[in-house]
């Protein structure tokens, strides 16, 4: 405590040292009697409490030990004072100065008491000077101490907050008496409490959210003493947290891209009020495509939209072109900004950091920036905060931009021909349905051509798929070539084309459909071989043979294959006599109608296995018609007869009565059955009565619910009936398990599977077929696993025929497969001994994966 010469403590700061009882202080007035003694140093000293004052200063300190610490601070240099023993046993060291007429000790702790005091005083340093919140109650949870951390936390006075109950700390919202109930019970039991609680901070109107670690202390008898109490602020966490979950929610809810986009970037600059925040795409051509920045100035994404990368090219042009972040401290004197900084510097802003959004695959698919309003300094990085919000946004925009692109690839499957790009049958539907409303209220004509590429399956088994997808593509390319201004092209499946020529009469149509026989009269050049090839073509003619879409494609039909029995390379008009074949159909359902009545309708099962060890998943339940005049009838031709006439109710009902019936029988056996799969239409999903047949079906059978999957269509799913998403609701609600049939070949709604209890989606058997020919499917296949993955789906493919397709799929982490390279459908009695034979051994792990993934005997028939 050396003083410079000359200079004296000041009264107030002696005072308030020994009042606080935190030094050790004498003070002895000119006769060498003591006046003043610090609680403190009566403690050091041995002494009671107001004991001191009067003593004479000699019996405390001696004379010639006084003298030379008096002379050591006159030569200031009381650093290596000596240690003496006083009355009381303690050792300490002695600083002493004069003041006027009076002598002025500072009593310091040595040896082990020193080392404790200088602990305690760190610890104190350390709980003073801390950014963590910090407070002690007493045991009745008043507060005794608090931190200046914590002072500035709740904006209130030191003394405002001490000796009031621990609970004022907290917002009533953020700290309920079911809450304190909680805290005050774990105390008196000796345990601390761990959570969340809200503090409302004074004159801010604001709530702050905090981590709160409360640790009780006892006293030697197990009493409750004192809490320290120790607050974390998670605000801005809990913010970001919310910015992700609102993020999410969106993508599921199929939100377009640019629109979530943009509300990424007013979500982060709600948070970071002093940044604006952009995001730019990179397309196919490495050029730039601002996707949203609400915040930028008018003019701006215009600038640099089709801008190709470089790094001269502002901050994200760079941060793409290299791929890693890239800080701009100031646009003004930046080379890369030359360009185009006129409009940002206009609006205010200075800097920009920008970083790469990199996809799961590597690519670089856009960047994320944000700017800010005054320049950065060039070798230091943001706060931690805002890298917090980059590295979540970073996230965040890669599984958006992947989650669109993947939706992109499955709606362009679903409604346009992946082999030709024309429309597909669903879309063709579409069209046409809003080619005949426009005529109808018109009051014109409308005419459609139904166009069937003659023997061309013999091409297609002469030459390969590869030389038929050609001439396929071929073909449609001539069709172009002749197709009027708003006249619709499209393709049915397989050697199938339609042209929708709106405003068209039949004489308008019949010369279409000559200029289509002429444009493919000349042959066609596959594979170095010239091709001869014909068409035949079916016409109907709208109002005259039909008003909806359905019967005018029916119609067109028809009347092709009069054409082709006419001798093809032909056309031909739908007329009333061509109604022969709607008569055979006819025929057709009364036959079903017969065969469902007398029960001669029968289920196979098809295995499905996990694919990571090839044990079995479960079985699908697949109708089987054998009529004792027409032989085994597809189900691709008497499942739809069975929806026009209305049977599939009947037959829905039989086969789920007959699926439980067995998977009852076969575990009753002893045969491991893990579950089985019924199919139901849209007109079952939409029957009130459904899911009461479903829970009587299951009990009569002794099945407990989660032994039985109803599949569902995508047509189903975007069905907007709200009695369709109760049924399914009830359904689910019993343990049944839904899943999405046929994904992919449809109408796609991630919204719909989102929100609807969907436990299980099953992609499509075409997407299987065209694997190994076609990247961009297996693509597709991919994101389609990825998306299953990202909701908790349970992802089965089906029309698995291949090697190379399993390992596919097990390389994309696919939950099940479904196909004949597995097992065929199969009877009952076959699928048994099937199962009891064990067809499927998966090898252990250290197999490589160049020997085969499984051991497959022929599956008994």
């Amino acid at each position: 405590m050396a003083v410079p010469e000359g200079s004296s403590p000041s009264v107030p700061a002696l005072l308030a040292a020994i009042g606080s009882g935190s030094e050790a202080i004498v003070i002895a007035a000119a006769d060498g009697t003591v006046s003043c003694l610090s609680p403190a140093a009566a403690r050091l000293l041995g002494l009671p409490a107001g004991a001191g004052p009067g003593m004479p200063l000699g019996a405390l300190v001696p004379a010639d030990y006084l003298a030379r610490c008096l002379a050591r601070t006159q030569a200031a240099g009381d650093d290596d004072a000596p240690v003496m023993s006083l009355a009381g046993g303690a050792p300490v060291t002695v600083q002493a100065l004069r003041s006027g007429d009076e002598t002025v000790l500072r009593l310091l702790p040595a040896g082990p008491a020193a080392e404790d005091a200088e602990r305690q005083r760190i610890q104190a340093l350390i709980v003073a000077r801390s950014d963590r919140a910090a407070a002690v109650t007493d045991d009745k949870l008043r507060i005794v101490y608090v931190n200046p951390a914590l002072v500035r936390l709740t904006g209130r006075r030191e003394e405002e907050i001490l000796h009031q109950p621990l609970c004022s700390l907290f917002a009533a919202e953020g700290c309920s008496p079911d809450k304190l109930a909680q805290i005050q019970q774990q105390f008196a039991e000796g345990c601390g409490y761990h959570g969340e609680i809200e503090l409302a901070p004074a004159g801010t109107g604001s709530i702050v959210s905090l981590a709160a670690a409360m640790t009780p202390v006892q006293d030697d008898r197990g009493q409750l003493a004192n809490v320290v109490v120790l607050l974390t602020e998670v605000t801005r966490e809990r913010a970001l947290q919310r910015l992700q979950r609102d993020v999410l929610a969106q993508m599921a809810e199929n939100c377009d891209l640019a629109r979530l986009g943009t509300d990424l970037c007013r979500m982060v600059e709600g948070l970071a009020p002093d940044v604006t925040c952009s995001i730019v795409l990179v397309d196919s051509e490495k050029k730039l495509r601002p996707l949203a920045g609400p915040g930028l100035p008018d003019g701006f994404a215009e600038a640099v939209n089709g801008v190709e990368i470089g790094p001269e090219v502002g901050t994200c042009g760079a941060a793409t072109y290299f791929g890693r972040s890239i800080m701009t401290p100031d646009l003004a004197t930046s080379p890369a900004w030359k360009q185009w900084s006129a409009l940002p510097l206009s609006a205010g802003l200075r800097a920009c950091w920008s970083h790469p959004i990199r996809l799961q695959n590597g690519r670089v698919a856009g960047a994320f920036a944000l700017y800010f309003h005054a320049p950065q300094q060039p070798s230091s990085q943001p706060s931690s905060w805002y890298q917090q919000i980059v590295q979540a946004c970073l996230h965040l925009c890669a599984l958006a931009i992947e989650r669109h692109e993947a939706l992109d690839h499955i709606e362009r499957l679903a409604f346009f021909d992946p082999l030709t790009g024309l429309a597909n049958r669903r879309l063709l539907q579409e069209k046409i349905v809003t080619v005949l409303s426009l005529a109808a209220s018109a009051r014109r004509p409308a005419s459609l051509l139904l166009i069937d590429i003659d023997r061309f399956k013999t091409i297609n088994d002469a030459r390969g798929h590869t030389a038929g997808d050609a001439m396929l593509m071929a073909f449609a390319a001539r069709l172009k070539a002749v197709l009027g201004p708003d006249e619709i092209l499209g393709r049915l499946g397989g050697d199938e084309f339609v042209i929708v020529a709106p405003d068209s009469d039949g004489a308008e149509a019949a010369e279409r459909a000559a200029q289509v026989l002429k444009a493919i009269a000349l042959p066609f050049e596959i594979d170095g071989l010239l091709i001869p090839v014909s068409a035949s073509i079916g016409i109907s003619v709208y109002p005259d043979d039909s008003g909806d879409a359905s019967t005018m494609l029916k119609h067109a039909d028809t009347a092709m294959f009069e054409a082709k029995s006419g001798g093809r390379g032909r056309l031909r008009f739908f007329n009333p006599a061509m109604n022969r074949l709607a008569q055979e159909r006819l025929l057709l359902g009364a036959a079903l109608s017969e065969a469902v009545r007398a029960n001669r309708l029968r289920l196979h099962y098809q295995p499905q296995v996990r694919v990571s060890d090839g044990m079995l998943y479960g079985v699908e339940a697949l109708a089987r018609w054998h009529d004792p005049v027409q032989g085994d009838i597809s189900p691709a031709k008497f499942i739809p007869l069975a929806e026009e006439t209305g049977l599939i109710d009947a037959i829905t009902r039989w086969a789920l009565e007959e699926a439980c019936r067995q998977l009852a029988l076969w575990r009753r056996s002893g045969l491991v059955v893990p579950g089985v799969s019924v199919n139901f239409s849209p007109i079952n999903a939409r029957d009130p009565e459904m899911a009461r047949y479903v829970a009587g079906t299951l009990a009569r059978h002794g099945l407990t619910p989660d032994l039985l999957t109803i599949e569902i269509t995508e047509s189903v799913m975007v069905d907007n009936d709200p009695a369709t998403v109760a049924n399914l609701e009830a359904i689910h609600a019993m343990g049944v398990h839904l899943s999405m049939d046929d994904f992919g070949a449809g109408y796609s709604s991630l919204s719909s599977i989102a929100h609807l209890p969907v436990s299980e989606v099953k992609i499509d058997r075409q997407f299987m077929l065209r694997t190994e020919e076609e990247a961009n499917t297996r693509t597709v296949i991919a994101a389609v696993v990825r998306i299953g993955h990202g909701l908790g789906l349970t992802v089965v493919c089906e029309g698995v025929e291949t090697e190379a397709q399993y390992d596919l799929l097990r390389e994309l982490d696919c939950h099940v497969a479904q196909g004949f390279l597995i097992a065929p459908p199969m009877s009952p009695e076959t699928f048994a001994t099937w199962l009891e034979h064990l067809p499927w051994q998966v090898p252990p792990a250290a197999v490589s994966r160049a020997q085969p993934v499984l051991n497959r005997p022929a599956p008994p028939h």
